[in-house]
């Protein structure tokens, strides 16, 4: 991702904002302004991104209020609690990614940088609740032969971003071609390997040794989706949607 992002902070609490101003502003975030609510922030030019610090109970009425304002722009929660009914609110309320307090600086400008290039992201303990909310693909083992896939070379490529979790933005600037010829061959491998989505052809693209991510970077999601086993932990990292 090349060039600055436009951030705008609203926090009711202003000493967190200001703080939030302080952590994020510099090399890579431009802070156009930190407001006390969305009404307040009305004067800020147009962001690429608006943070949420939420206070308890308040996510979801700010995602809202902020997606009511701003259709376009990507939002970010940040909140304490990350009970999975608060995280599931936010975002069918508009939020693009939902982060705990409780998230290091340099996982947060990572996390927020994610989210401006078309992630969803919500804390990993919540995901197994999210998946019965139909929040989480499905990742279901297809039975298919390896010798019935004809999978062409540039479409072995796309694989790969699917395995890193890479979006479709990333993968065509990447492979320097356009997004829309990106998205056909998406659905060509859907077709071909009789999956779904894009995370259960990267498991079994993954399992079968049929692509590999290019610097052994692999996504979460695709990684618990093809260790099952790992679900019954609790991790404490972010988890892609």
């Amino acid at each position: 991702m090349s060039g600055r992002i436009g951030l705008l902070i609203v926090s009711p609490n202003e000493i967190e904002g200001e703080g939030l101003r302080r952590l994020l502003g510099g090399e890579r975030f431009d802070v156009i302004g930190v407001a006390r609510s969305c009404a307040a922030a009305c004067d800020a030019p147009v962001p690429d991104l608006v943070l949420l610090r939420a206070p308890p109970g308040e996510a979801t009425g700010m995602c809202r209020d902020a997606r009511a304002r701003w259709p376009q722009v990507r939002l970010a929660v940040m909140a304490r609690a990350c009970e999975s009914a608060a995280v599931a609110e936010a975002i069918q309320a508009g939020a693009d990614g939902y982060l705990s307090i409780e998230t290091s600086v340099a996982g947060l400008t990572e996390m927020l940088k994610l989210i401006v290039l078309g992630e969803k992201l919500v804390p990993s303990q919540v995901v197994n609740e999210l998946a019965s909310l139909r929040l989480e693909a499905a990742t279901v083992e297809p039975e298919i032969d390896l010798g019935d896939v004809n999978v062409s070379e540039r479409e072995l490529e796309i694989l790969q971003g699917l395995i890193q979790g890479e979006p479709n933005k990333v993968i065509s600037r990447r492979l320097s071609i356009t997004e829309a010829t990106v998205k056909v061959h998406v659905k060509s491998i859907l077709r071909k390997l009789h999956v779904l989505n894009r995370t259960q052809a990267a498991v079994w693209a993954l399992s079968r040794g049929l692509a590999q991510p290019s610097d052994g970077a692999v996504s979460p999601r695709v990684a618990a989706a093809a260790e099952p086993r790992t679900r019954d932990r609790a991790p404490t990292h972010e988890m892609q949607l």
